[in-house]
């Protein structure tokens, strides 16, 4: 279903209306100011990740995984006619359990251990949009950020044969994320806005408050 999902937003996103904005003041221009809130589906971490790992075992239950976003939220401010930049916050928690049994040597008995682990990141990163237009109800775009990130890995098992408790923390802390998306404006302040790239997820949507410039050059 989600896949079904994201093929047709990318659909939509390629087939974005070219219209032309005569008299209507275009959705995005300089001095205005946006708030989105978001949830990513497709998250990069899930994709590539998998809680069976690659012990040795006489029996495995498929891994079950959890996931909580991501979610993002974000600011941006119209700096020029097709410039926005802004600030970007993105959330997301994963947790993978399964149960094993190890192979058993000698006079060992088979036993069953749970294993978890438990992933939570964020970030929040400078971010420039270069907005394709005007147009005076879809606003499509591209746009990179570069920031701070955060990782934080915890494994645990109750088998004692394994390091319980093991975390692995960020070494590197740089983020980057790139995408293009579009929004389209239902009224002059609100728009739901759909956004493929390389983020926290590969796919993102949601909803977007615009505070237009009342003051707007046409100049």
């Amino acid at each position: 279903m989600k896949t079904q999902i994201f093929i047709c937003v990318v659909i939509c996103l390629l087939n974005v209306p070219l219209e032309k904005s005569n008299a209507q003041t275009p959705v995005f221009s300089k001095g205005s100011v946006s708030f989105t809130a978001g949830y990513g589906l497709g998250s990069m971490w899930m994709l590539t990740r998998d809680m069976t790992f690659d012990d040795v075992v006489v029996s495995s239950t498929a891994s079950t995984p959890s996931a909580t976003g991501p979610f993002y939220g974000k600011f941006e401010v119209g700096a020029a006619k097709h410039l926005g930049l802004g600030i970007h916050y993105a959330y997301a928690s994963n947790s993978w359990n399964c149960d094993k049994t190890p192979y058993a040597y000698g006079d060992e008995e088979e036993v069953t251990y749970h294993y978890n682990m438990t992933r939570i990141t964020w970030s929040i990163m400078a971010h420039m949009n270069i907005h394709i237009g005007p147009f005076s109800k879809w606003d499509p775009y591209t746009g990179f950020g570069i920031g701070y990130r955060n990782n934080y890995v915890k494994y645990t098992s109750d088998n004692p044969k394994e390091q319980s408790g093991f975390s692995d923390p960020t070494v590197f802390h740089v983020g980057l994320e790139f995408g293009a998306g579009c929004r389209y404006y239902f009224t002059p302040n609100i728009a739901a806005y759909a956004e493929i790239g390389v983020a926290k997820s590969i796919f993102q949507t949601g909803i977007t408050l615009n505070i237009p410039n009342k003051h707007l050059n046409t100049k």
